[in-house]
């Protein structure tokens, strides 16, 4: 079972990998708006560094992480048996890729 505390480090984790899956989703990297009007501020080489250091870096290890949290509550029991993956996985198989396959198709 997951104790408190380790619920906790789970909790304050999970708002600066949402904060990454952001920056990794607003990066606008390809996009060339130096001499726009829109653009806030001029591309300076610091900036642009420290934007791809951000958004193709350090954020880039949040969703990575999310897979490594959900594997690690997946598996989370006190006694592992075959039943009791077999049970999540059809738990699983249910919740998640039921819908899916309804919402995708």
């Amino acid at each position: 079972m997951l104790n408190h505390e380790n619920s906790a480090r789970l909790a304050l984790l999970r708002f600066p990998l949402i904060v990454g899956v952001v920056f990794v989703h607003a990066y606008g990297g390809s996009m060339n708006l130096s001499n726009s009007e829109i653009s806030p501020i001029k591309n300076s080489p610091i900036v642009g560094f420290v934007q791809d250091f951000i958004s193709n870096g350090l954020a880039r290890t949040a969703v990575p992480l999310f897979f490594v949290i959900s594997g690690y509550l997946f598996f989370l029991k006190e006694g592992w048996s075959f039943e009791h993956y077999q049970n999540n996985v059809i738990s699983r198989v249910k919740t998640l890729l039921i819908p899916f396959l309804f919402w995708g198709c």
